[in-house]
């Protein structure tokens, strides 16, 4: 595991190299009288905004390490457009972030819970967003987080969100159970590995897949990643 903070980036993000997973973290930055971190302007009195950001993406990207295994999905990925594969493989890896939260460190949850309510007040109401692509995006990511939308999405657009959402939701349940089961009949490893469900994954990243297709909306979201 490597660990990069750096300025050039606007975003934290997780990748991967020959040696295993790098965890690139944004930096926080002050610019004028604001910080800037993640696209958005926090002015002097936010500053402990600024960290509770900041050490959420951290946690985020560090439970990713453990619970999240992005190799499972190469041969599912082929003759698939890359954005929306990797749009779909997105919602369900921090899905199992979401999954192993509740079971394994709930006790950071309020952490992350605060960065959640942070970004959602910044979001654009998502009846000002153009793209259909981008704004079932962003219900799927509010409603997650938040449990609310931001503004008033097409009857299309949510129907597909509850869809999605109730696929991830699924998946979440059954690796939240797999993960009980695993605390009651401990082994060698306290934490159940990404390998135990793989099966539940890519079957969950092709019915989101399918219905993206059939929807037609992929046909929209390059442009809105």
């Amino acid at each position: 595991l490597k660990m990069l903070l750096t300025g050039k980036t606007n975003y934290s993000r997780l990748l991967v190299d020959k040696e295993g997973y790098v965890v690139v973290l944004a930096k926080p930055h002050k610019k004028d009288s604001y910080y800037k971190l993640y696209g958005f302007d926090f002015d002097d009195s936010a500053q402990s905004s600024v960290i509770q950001m900041f050490i959420a993406s951290l946690y985020h990207l560090g439970i990713h390490v453990i619970s999240s295994d992005f190799g499972i999905y190469q041969d599912w990925s082929k003759k698939k457009d890359s954005d929306i594969a990797n749009y779909v493989k997105s919602l369900i890896e921090d899905t199992s972030v979401d999954a192993y939260l509740k079971i394994y460190w709930p006790n950071i949850r309020p952490i992350l819970s605060y960065a959640n309510a942070l970004s959602y007040q910044m979001l654009k109401p998502v009846n000002k967003i153009t793209s259909p692509g981008q704004s079932l995006s962003q219900v799927i990511i509010s409603q997650k987080m938040t449990g609310k939308i931001k503004g008033t999405p097409s009857n299309i657009v949510i129907q597909n969100a509850k869809k999605i959402i109730s696929i991830l939701s699924e998946l979440e349940n059954i690796i939240i159970e797999k993960s009980k089961i695993l605390i009651k009949n401990p082994t060698q490893n306290t934490r159940i590995d990404p390998s135990v469900t793989k099966k539940e994954r890519l079957d969950a990243a092709s019915e989101i897949w399918e219905l993206l297709s059939k929807t037609k909306i992929d046909l929209l979201f390059r442009k809105a990643i």
